[in-house]
């Protein structure tokens, strides 16, 4: 028998990739914004620093939302992940591929694993991903990939249960 994920509530893609050009619009802007972010944490070959739920809560207020419907992380892929493609049951995601203009590096040799193939990714993309979407994030050997992800509802939730589920071995 699955266990059944708790049903938190769901913000639309649309509303997230608005906030999501938000987010980047304050790592542009404001350079202190990143210091919002925890230090980063390994998750399943990736490094993600997010924002703790206490300042989350205070950036959320001005949209109308609490940290348990949704999740803003910066992610870093500095290795061959191809063998972490994934999908989520429940969360949906927005993903923007962040560079020298949001004070990352800019990506190199970096692929995202979007539905069914590998494609090129570049700074100032933004993916879509629908909740049950296979997708995966890799760089060849001395590649770098920073990204932004914001996700509804959290993918790590506030129980601790993960929805992150590997489809490659």
């Amino acid at each position: 028998m699955t266990e059944q994920l708790p049903n938190y509530a769901e913000v639309s893609l649309e509303r997230l990739a608005t906030i999501c050009q938000a987010v980047v619009e304050q790592l542009r802007s404001n350079p202190e914004f990143q210091d919002l972010f925890e230090e980063p944490v390994g998750y399943h070959g990736f490094k993600k620093a997010r924002i703790p739920d206490l300042r989350l809560a205070e950036y959320l207020r001005s949209w109308g939302l609490r940290p348990d419907q949704l999740q803003v992380e910066i992610v870093l892929v500095e290795a061959d992940l191809s063998h972490e493609v994934h999908q989520h049951h429940q969360s949906n995601a927005v993903v923007y591929i962040l560079g020298q203009e949001e004070g990352q590096s800019s990506p190199l040799e970096a692929q995202a694993y979007i539905e069914d193939s590998w494609v090129p990714i570049e700074v100032g993309q933004m993916l879509v991903i629908p909740a049950g979407t296979a997708h995966g994030f890799t760089v060849a050997e001395g590649g770098t990939l920073t990204f932004l992800s914001i996700q509804s509802p959290p993918i790590v939730r506030p129980d601790g249960k993960d929805d992150y589920y590997r489809l490659t071995e």
